[in-house]
């Protein structure tokens, strides 16, 4: 599991929640979902894909940070793609699903094929680590192996995604290199997914290169603050206190530059608001 320092989770817990939705322009993109069962299921008997439920709910807190974090993660916009996404609202049109699935709470997420049979169910919260990992390890093995007789780049490069988060850096790294990644769209989630194997697997001075790359490829978005935090425990492991304390200062940045962002963004819509009402 991959663990903070206490001034780490310190941060993150005053920091994190700053970051809204406007930060996702600054990301890598998020997953694109569909809003209907049966087309998602029309699609995944088209492509052989299994289709990634995904059942929420207006009032539910969990979900709307899964939106902010873990859907706009490069790794997880790349790993979406063997699947055919497909997010409902659980108090609407998803209702159907919720008694068909037995659905107990939200965010509720769920690997099922084109005949609606439950794969691998995920009915919890996941951080965007945890979400990453579990959209490599529930991948059906038809689609991995249908992966791997792809050679084009960004096919090879999703498969060293999956290799990485499954926790196989030596066979993710082979793939890297192999690869020209320099001006690849998936070079940001694939260096992030081996800095955080080796961060789970203890090797801190092999995470550093991975993803101080990934990190600078990156704006003021919630993955950039997650790398940072990484590198600062890195750091922190390997006794490089100066190094952790300029990884703290631009999370501390990026925190300023957010609420500089925010205030802005809202006296721009109290300017806007005043206009309206003087028309």
């Amino acid at each position: 599991m991959r663990k903070l320092t206490v001034i780490s989770f310190l941060l993150i817990a005053a920091i994190v929640p700053t970051l809204g939705a406007d930060d996702k322009s600054q990301a890598t993109g998020s997953i694109s979902w569909l809003n209907s069962i049966d087309m998602a299921t029309t699609q995944a008997r088209a492509t052989g894909k299994p289709i990634l439920l995904y059942l929420t709910a207006d009032y539910c807190a969990y979900c709307k940070q899964m939106d902010k974090e873990a859907f706009v993660d490069s790794r997880a916009v790349l790993l979406s793609q063997l699947y055919i996404p497909c997010k409902m609202d659980g108090e609407h049109e998803g209702k159907p699903l919720i008694k068909k699935y037995d659905v107990k709470t939200y965010p509720y997420e769920a690997v099922v094929d084109d005949a609606g049979a439950l794969l691998a169910p995920a009915p919890e919260y996941m951080d965007p680590d945890k979400y990453a990992r579990t959209l490599a390890t529930d991948l059906p093995d038809a689609s991995l192996s249908q992966l791997k007789t792809q050679t084009d780049p960004t096919s090879m490069a999703v498969l060293a995604v999956i290799d990485a988060e499954r926790g196989d850096t030596d066979a993710a790294e082979a793939i890297a290199a192999a690869l020209n990644t320099d001006g690849l769209p998936a070079s940001v989630a694939l260096n992030h997914a081996i800095g955080s194997a080796y961060v789970d697997a203890k090797a801190f001075d092999k995470a550093l290169k991975p993803l101080s790359t990934a990190a600078a490829s990156l704006g003021d978005c919630h993955e950039a603050v997650g790398i940072h935090f990484h590198l600062a425990d890195c750091y922190h492991s390997l006794t490089r206190p100066v190094d952790e304390a300029s990884e703290l200062a631009a999370i501390r940045q990026m925190h300023a530059a957010s609420k500089d962002e925010k205030k802005l963004a809202e006296k721009r819509q109290r300017g806007l608001s005043s206009g309206a009402a003087t028309k």
